[in-house]
């Protein structure tokens, strides 16, 4: 087995009197991280490796001096760990739980973690000890983006697919208050969120359960099979997207039914459903793809030539490999810069990070097996 070994300098950020540079690099099936510090002292630039070939770190946020990371080490889903600005140490902070952790944040002496379950999703705030301060539930199915405040604050912003953006601002100061200002709808045209319902289905696909939520229009009729607008990502641990669309909310007002199953690569509830379809099992995706399509056809959902799909970047590969399997399935199918070139992608630009994904093709049982 050949071994790939490349290197890229992943990500710069300047705190304060410190300049954070983190360098991943591929070995095999592996991705590993190196964090350097860079400091000016008794006029010279000084370096300090603060760690070197970690594997599975995801930087979140750095601020005052500090670098929190998320990292599947010690459990199928992420904990926190934390670069200390007092000694520089790296150290676990919040251990890993049922719920995968999407995204963090640093506010002062606060660290803010967005969690998923599947569908849902919530947001804890732990003090800089990991500490469990308060728990936020958010109003149903969707996602969200955290962003840092000045003073005791952050925002986030809540999205679903049947609902335009909502913003939220927590206090520190008021503990557990949540203010919260909705984005106006009038740009929106006619756009009623009360006439969309939302449905949450299960389906089996290689001997595995998989959530699938469809959005329709309150005036469509679930009895009769309807038109389906499908899409996914399914790759990278991205997790399934669930964001409002102006285009997709016309679909609906059409009779269109969206549906959004998560598959593997994804990462909405474990590690492992992520690990699952990486480098030589990267089909595993599109099969759940179309498995999730093939249990809306038998329960009377749709028909065959009844499903149009749209995928962006790794979307854009899946939902071709999945209309190539099973043509019969689709009445349209959009592949939108996808990286349909899986004979050279990791000669360029950050393909050489990609080899645990799409699997080295240099490497013969890869070429064999594709």
């Amino acid at each position: 087995m050949k071994e790939i070994l490349m290197s890229s300098l992943y990500k710069v950020e300047v705190d304060g009197k410190n300049v954070f540079a983190e360098i991943k690099k591929t070995s095999g099936n592996k991705i590993v991280s190196t964090l350097i510090r860079l400091y000016y002292e008794t006029g010279k630039v000084k370096s300090q490796v603060i760690f070197d070939n970690k594997e599975e770190l995801y930087w979140l946020s750095s601020r005052s001096g500090k670098v929190i990371y998320k990292s599947p080490e010690l459990s199928d889903n992420f904990s926190i760990f934390m670069v200390n600005s007092s000694d520089y140490s790296f150290k676990q902070i919040i251990k890993g739980s049922s719920k995968t952790i999407d995204d963090a944040i640093l506010i002062d002496d606060y660290i803010v973690v967005s969690y998923l379950d599947e569908l849902d999703s919530f947001v804890m705030v732990y003090d800089i000890k990991g500490q469990l301060l308060d728990k936020i539930d958010l109003p149903g199915v969707g996602r969200f983006t955290l962003t840092p405040l000045d003073g005791k604050q952050f925002e986030f912003e809540w999205y679903s697919p049947k609902l335009p953006p909502t913003k939220y601002i927590y206090d520190f100061n008021s503990k557990k208050e949540v203010k919260y200002t909705h984005i106006s709808t009038k740009k929106f045209g006619n756009y009623k969120p009360y006439d969309y319902r939302h449905k949450i289905l299960k389906y089996q696909s290689k001997g595995k359960e998989y959530s699938m939520l469809l959005v329709y229009n309150s005036k469509t009729d679930m009895s009769k099979p309807n038109n389906i607008y499908i899409t996914a990502y399914g790759g990278f641990g991205k997790p399934t997207e669930l964001a409002f669309s102006i285009f997709r909310s016309y679909l609906t007002d059409q009779g269109v039914v969206l549906a959004y199953p998560i598959i593997s690569g994804a990462m909405d509830s474990t590690y492992s459903q992520y690990l699952s379809s990486v480098g030589i099992n990267r089909k595993l995706a599109s099969d759940n793809f179309n498995d999730s399509i093939k249990y809306l056809i038998d329960n009377g959902y749709t028909e065959k030539g009844k499903v149009i799909s749209i995928g962006y970047s790794n979307g854009g590969l899946l939902v071709a490999n999945a209309a190539i399997d099973e043509p019969e399935y689709y009445k349209a199918v959009i592949s939108k810069v996808g990286p349909q070139d899986l004979i050279s992608y990791q000669n360029g630009t950050f393909g050489r990070l990609w080899t645990r994904e799409y699997a080295d093709p240099t490497v013969e049982e890869t070429s064999l097996r594709f």
